[in-house]
């Protein structure tokens, strides 16, 4: 088992986080040979843009999916805000750089709504 306690208000999604990086990381092992290389803090605020813009019909799938079903819709996305602000300021003497992109196949469309979040509260290139 994981730890009981965290000592801040972004225990639920750094754990998980830690969680689903290890469960990637088996299986990206499983199914391949030779180095591998992921970021969970990366696929977590990937999957909190996702599950943002799904988050009235998805949204609680999603939430089951990464562990969190635990945690009300409005609390992933608090969370999932204090990361990437914890990522790109983690603190005096550091400095911490991130980019995000929205890549689609030639000829696919978002939505609007996905659009305007993923480029407002992620500040993410579409």
């Amino acid at each position: 088992g994981g730890p009981t306690a965290l000592p801040n208000a972004l225990a639920p999604l750094q754990y998980n986080v830690c969680e689903l990086g290890f469960t990637m990381l088996r299986d990206l092992a499983a199914s391949r040979s030779g180095d591998i290389f992921i970021s969970p803090a990366a696929a977590a605020v990937a999957l909190a843009l996702l599950h943002e813009a799904a988050a009235a019909h998805e949204g609680p799938r999603l939430r089951e999916l990464c562990g969190l079903g635990g945690l009300a819709a409005r609390d992933v996305t608090s969370n999932a805000e204090a990361l990437r602000e914890m990522l790109l300021r983690p603190g005096a003497g550091v400095t911490s750089q991130a980019s995000m992109s929205v890549w689609l196949p030639a000829g696919h469309t978002i939505s609007t709504a996905f659009a305007s979040v993923s480029r407002g509260r992620y500040k993410a290139r579409v």
